[in-house]
């Protein structure tokens, strides 16, 4: 009776002691995952205060009009309006952003607007590196929105980039749930070495992986094809014209689920570029 009974006792206690590790890994991974939403949401918020602090320094000139004795004479103060930069602003803004990550894989920066999609894009003309990896190259579940290896720049007529949906909504989580967000998607400015690049969100479709895999949507012939079957294929959230071949495109792209099986792409037209 008495080694039954211990037997028990030391039955009980391992089960106890799986149980803490359990929920001690458990609690771990939370507050890991909250670290990494609090790290990006801070990143965000500085890369902004950056674009924001260049714009703000553009707006006005003062001039003070001088006397004969080289003193300055009262009520001749002056205000004249500056001719902005945008080329000369988009780049020192990526110039700054590659300091600060210590870098040079920064190519653009995609900004929806206030509540929308804020996110520094990198390239590797190689590889799809930044999937999984933040912007210096160590491991993140969340990874780095990206251009796809098969485009060669900001510049191809049909440019692709991708990024996870992330449940914190970072990332492109704002295209999944259209509805609920499209007053923070319906335009984009892309911030880049070769200007500021206007486009206006034209289609979203949500569509399965594979079957948008056999598209080569940097090319135009397919671009084309994917622009109209998808709306069969798939599921058309939203269209607002069907495809000008005087236009160039710009898609972002995510995946639905955890197993990427279903991906949601949303196309945007060039409007200009300043």
């Amino acid at each position: 009776m008495e080694n039954t009974e211990k037997n028990r006792r030391l039955f009980r206690l391992i089960i106890l002691l799986f149980l803490l590790v359990i929920s001690g890994a458990l609690f771990f991974k939370y507050f890991t995952s909250q670290n990494q939403v609090t790290k990006r949401t801070k990143d965000i918020q500085e890369n902004i205060e950056i674009v924001e602090s260049l714009i703000a320094t553009e707006i006005t000139e003062e001039e003070q009009a001088v006397a004969p004795d080289h003193s300055y004479i009262p009520g001749k103060i002056k205000t004249q309006e500056r001719k902005s930069n945008p080329s000369e602003q988009s780049k020192l803004f990526l110039d700054q952003l590659n300091e600060r990550y210590e870098t040079d894989k920064i190519i653009a920066f995609l900004d929806t607007g206030e509540g929308g999609i804020r996110e520094i894009v990198a390239f590797d003309q190689d590889s799809d590196y930044y999937d999984r990896r933040d912007i210096k190259g160590n491991y993140d579940h969340s990874g780095t929105v990206f251009l796809y290896q098969e485009n060669q720049s900001v510049l191809d007529d049909y440019t692709n980039y991708f990024g996870h949906s992330m449940q914190d909504g970072t990332r492109l989580k704002k295209l999944v749930d259209y509805e609920n967000n499209k007053e923070y998607i319906e335009s984009a400015k892309l911030y880049t070495y070769e200007g500021i690049f206007i486009y206006e969100l034209v289609q979203i479709v949500e569509v399965e992986s594979k079957w948008y895999d056999q598209y080569k949507t940097w090319e135009q012939a397919d671009f084309i094809e994917f622009y109209e079957n998808s709306t069969v294929e798939g599921n058309l959230v939203m269209r607002k014209e069907y495809y000008d071949q005087n236009s160039k495109y710009m898609t972002l792209n995510t995946c639905q689920d955890y197993l990427g099986k279903v991906k949601t792409v949303a196309i945007y037209k060039l409007i200009e570029i300043l």
